[in-house]
Parts: C-alpha cells; sequence; structure tokens
C-alpha cells in the first residue's frame, strides 16, 4: 500500500522535496541504505540550488537532511562519511547538542580519537 502511494506521488510530484525524502526514509527503513544515500545526496543537492527559498530555511532543511545521511552512513558501516558529515555540522552549529553527542558516540563507538570524543560528549551534556 505505502509503497503504490509513494510510486503515485513520484509520478505526479517526481521533484518535490518532501517525496524524495520520504523515499530516502523508506528505503532506509527497508535496509537500502546505498539507494536511500544517492537519494539523500541528490536531495542535497536539489535543495542547495532552489535560491527561491530563504537561505535561513535552506540551510536548515540541509542540515536536517545531512545529519539524517550521517545515520544512513552508520547503517552503511561508512563511519568516516558519517564522521566527516557530523562534523561539518557541529562546525558550523556548535550549540547543538545533538551533532556533538551524535558525533562524541560514532567516533568513540569507531575507535577514532577518543579523548575528543569525550569532550564532545561531555560539551552536547553542558548544551
Amino acid at each position: 500500500m505505502l509503497r503504490g502511494e509513494l510510486e503515485r506521488l513520484m509520478q505526479q510530484q517526481p521533484d518535490n522535496p518532501l517525496n524524495l525524502q520520504l523515499k530516502a526514509r523508506i528505503l532506509r527503513e527497508n535496509g537500502k541504505d546505498d539507494e536511500a544515500i544517492e537519494v539523500y545526496e541528490d536531495l542535497i543537492t536539489k535543495i542547495e540550488g532552489m535560491k527561491n527559498l530563504k537561505e535561513e530555511i535552506r540551510d536548515s532543511y540541509i542540515s536536517e537532511l545531512r545529519y539524517s545521511l550521517s545515520g544512513v552512513y552508520i547503517d552503511a558501516k561508512k563511519a568516516d562519511k558519517a564522521i566527516e558529515i557530523l562534523k561539518a555540522l557541529v562546525t558550523k552549529y556548535p550549540e547543538n547538542a545533538t551533532f556533538a553527542n551524535d558525533l562524541g558516540y560514532v567516533m568513540a563507538d569507531n575507535g577514532k580519537d577518543l579523548a575528543e570524543s569525550e569532550k564532545l560528549v561531555r560539551k552536547a551534556l553542558e548544551l
């Protein structure tokens, strides 16, 4: 049922960002990580090009998509890509506890710079 509904939406509005986001989420939930990654990356590129959106709204939406993409990279066992995305998010939004916490835990879970990962998690707790 849901698959048919998504296919109908995609046929009617193939470039609608919300439909593409839904498609990426469904792909992720069904374990199709590589396909979900591709849809998220395409969607981010599409949103970056939408100059009709206010910059603040566009940046917020892109950050949300990148955060979701980092989770798919983790699911796909591509932690280095997730860390890269999360580092960029923490740099852009240093007061975001979720980004700092996730980066710290992903780094720790993958044995990357344990001292820095601990700092990030502690910082997240303070925010």
